[in-house]
C-alpha cells in the first residue's frame, strides 16, 4: 500500500496575510490553504496513494471558525470521493483544555466510511502493516514530574501497543524528536512539551511525525524519523522554508520519498537607513528605488509582501506610503501584508558610565541629566522616576 503523509494543515491560520475574497468573503489565505490541499490530493491520487494520513493540527485555533470548518470539510469530501481513505491523529492545536475534547470530535461522531479518527493513543492494522497512532500530549497531560518519565511513558505506551504484531509497525504522531528544533517559526512550545529520544522507536520499523513546521529527515533508519512539516508557509518565519509532502511504500519501507509541494511565496524586504543621513524628500525615492531592485532580482509575482522599514526621525513625515504602497501592488503580488515604517530618535543617551551594575537611581538619574529638556521637566521626571524604582524594588 502507498500512504501519502500531510501535516500541520492549520486551517484557520495565516489571516493576516491574506485579504478578503470579493467573490467568496472568505480570507484569500484560507482559499490557498484549500488550493494547496486539494492539489497534495491530487498529487496523491496521481501517485497510487491509497491512505492519506494528516499527523495533527487540522486548525489553527481550538476554536475554529464555522468557515474553517466548511471548507476543511469539503477537502475531506473531496478526498473520499476521489476513493482515498484518510487517518488523522490530534495534534496540540486539535486538543482542548483536556484530552477528553478535541477539535475533531465531529469527524468522529459523524462515523465516516472511510475516516479514522485518533485522539488516544491507539492501532490501526491492515493485512500487511500495523500503525501506531500517538496524538499529542504534554507532560502535565500524561501525569509525568519530568521528560525523561513522559518518554518512558510513550515507549511503554508503543510497546503494549505493537508487542502482539506480526508485521512492519508504522508509528504516527504528534511530538518532539531528540534533535528536533525548538522555535521554528517564532512557535512558544509548552513548557511541558515532552521530547521523545530515538530509542522510543526501538520496536517499531518507521516513524512520521507532525508538529514541527520544518520537514525533515532526522534519521534515515534503524528506524527512518522523518518530520512531515506544515502543509503551508504560515508565517514570515516560514518564507525560506521548502514546503513538501511523504509518501510510503509499506512493502519497502526503505523507500520513501518527499515530493515539493507548491505554495504561495513570502517574501519580507528589510530596509535599514537609520545610520545613513538624513534623506528627507528623497527618502521615497529611495525606498522606491530599492524596493524596485528587489522586485528585478526575485519573482515576486503572486506571493504576499511585507516591507519594514527603518529610518532617521527626521525622515519619517517625508515618506509618501501610497507611493511606495503602488510600487509594490504594480508587481502584481497577491498581498501587501504590510508596510512597517519605524524611527530612530537621534536624542539618546551616550554616558558609558551607565551600566547594568550601577544603582538604579544614580543611573536614572545619570540618564536624565543628559536629556536636553528644561530643568523643571528633568525635575518632574526624577521625582516620579524614583517613586517607580522604589516601589519596583521595594524600598
Amino acid at each position: 500500500m502507498r500512504i501519502g503523509i500531510v501535516s500541520d494543515l492549520h486551517f484557520g491560520s495565516s489571516y493576516a496575510l491574506g485579504c478578503i475574497d470579493p467573490a467568496t468573503q472568505i480570507n484569500t489565505r484560507l482559499l490557498d490553504f484549500v488550493k494547496t490541499f486539494d492539489c497534495i490530493i491530487d498529487m496523491f491520487e496521481q501517485n497510487g496513494v491509497n491512505l492519506v494520513i494528516i499527523p495533527g493540527d487540522i486548525f489553527d485555533v481550538r476554536n475554529p471558525s464555522t468557515v474553517a470548518i466548511n471548507v476543511f470539510s469539503k477537502c475531506l469530501k473531496r478526498t473520499l470521493d476521489k476513493g482515498l481513505e484518510v487517518l488523522i491523529v490530534a495534534g496540540n492545536h486539535d486538543i482542548t483544555r483536556s484530552t477528553d475534547t478535541t477539535t475533531i470530535d465531529f469527524l468522529e461522531h459523524l462515523d465516516l466510511s472511510g475516516v479514522s479518527i485518533y485522539t488516544k493513543p491507539g492501532i490501526k492494522s491492515f493485512k500487511d502493516f500495523h500503525l501506531i497512532t500517538l496524538p499529542y500530549r504534554d507532560r502535565k497531560q500524561l501525569k509525568a514530574n519530568s521528560n525523561e518519565e513522559a518518554a518512558r511513558t510513550i515507549k511503554n505506551q508503543i510497546n503494549e501497543l505493537s508487542k502482539d504484531l506480526i508485521g512492519p509497525k508504522i508509528v504516527i504522531g504528534h511530538f518532539m524528536v531528540d534533535t528536533a528544533p525548538t522555535g521554528i517559526d517564532g512557535e512558544t512550545f509548552s513548557i511541558n512539551e515532552v521530547v521523545l529520544p530515538f530509542n522510543t522507536f526501538s520496536e517499531v520499523n518507521f516513524v512520521v511525525m507532525g508538529h514541527i513546521h520544518d520537514g525533515k529527515i532526522l534519521r534515515s533508519s534503524n528506524p527512518p524519523v522523518l518530520y512531515a512539516g506544515s502543509m503551508e508557509k504560515i508565517t514570515f518565519g516560514d518564507r525560506n522554508s521548502e514546503k513538501s509532502t511523504i509518501i510510503i511504500d509499506t512493502n519497502d519501507l526503505t523507500n520513501f520519498k518527499r515530493i515539493p509541494t507548491k505554495v504561495r511565496d513570502l517574501f519580507e524586504l528589510d530596509f535599514d537607513y537609520s545610520a545613513d543621513k538624513p534623506y528627507k524628500s528623497g527618502i521615497t525615492e529611495k525606498i522606491i528605488k530599492d524596493v524596485s531592485a528587489f522586485i528585478t532580482k526575485n519573482n515576486v509575482k503572486g506571493s504576499i509582501l511585507r516591507l519594514i522599514v527603518k529610518m532617521n526621525d527626521s525622515d519619517v513625515y517625508h515618506v509618501n506610503q501610497d507611493q511606495i504602497k503602488d510600487r509594490l501592488l504594480d508587481s502584481e503580488i497577491s498581498c501587501l501584508a504590510g508596510l512597517q515604517i519605524s524611527s530612530t530618535s537621534s536624542r539618546q543617551s551616550r554616558d558609558e558610565s551607565i551600566t547594568e551594575n550601577e544603582d538604579s537611581k544614580k543611573a536614572f538619574k545619570s540618564f536624565v541629566g543628559n536629556l536636553k529638556e528644561p530643568d523643571s521637566i528633568k525635575k518632574r521626571l526624577l521625582k516620579f522616576g524614583e517613586q517607580i524604582i522604589e516601589e519596583i524594588e521595594g524600598k
